[in-house]
């Protein structure tokens, strides 16, 4: 089948630009409608549900991609408790570490529990303190000990 002039009027735009040129094709009489244009009030109904649940998830701490969000203040926080065990030994720097990871996962519990949001700072920050104070004096002289009189596990 043959088209006639009429039946396909498309109009075309040269756009030059200091860089490139770009030809923009409109099809003004082309239009089959493949997507309805008034969405179904079933659609209409998942939107809402969906932006419902969105909403749900940024009430519990979590966005919108239901991700964890944690602030650059934390990420501080934890550096420098880390930067002030590394300067003893590293011993001191694994337990504070690991003790900021177990804070943030019993943080994590929590946060499934009360099913609002939580600061991620406390129960971090409390262990992590607890550990390099515990590791700096009583590990560590314990283990120079047993390291000095050539005793080890």
């Amino acid at each position: 089948m043959v088209a006639t002039q009429e039946q396909t009027k498309i109009q075309s735009t040269v756009i030059e630009d200091s860089s490139a040129r770009v030809q923009v094709t409109d099809v003004s009489e082309h239009s089959a409608p493949l997507i309805n244009s008034r969405p179904s009030m079933e659609m209409q109904s998942k939107r809402n549900a969906a932006l419902g649940e969105n909403l749900a998830l940024e009430g519990i701490g979590l966005g919108s991609s239901g991700a964890i969000n944690l602030g650059l203040g934390n990420f501080i926080f934890y550096s420098v408790l880390v930067g002030r065990a590394a300067m003893y030994d590293t011993m001191t720097v694994y337990a504070c570490y690991l003790a900021i990871i177990a804070g943030l996962g019993i943080t994590l519990m929590l946060l499934a529990l009360y099913q609002k949001a939580l600061p991620a700072l406390p129960v971090s920050i409390l262990l992590g303190v607890l550990f390099y104070v515990l590791t700096r004096f009583s590990l560590e002289i314990f283990v120079v000990q047993l390291s000095s009189n050539l005793l080890m596990f």
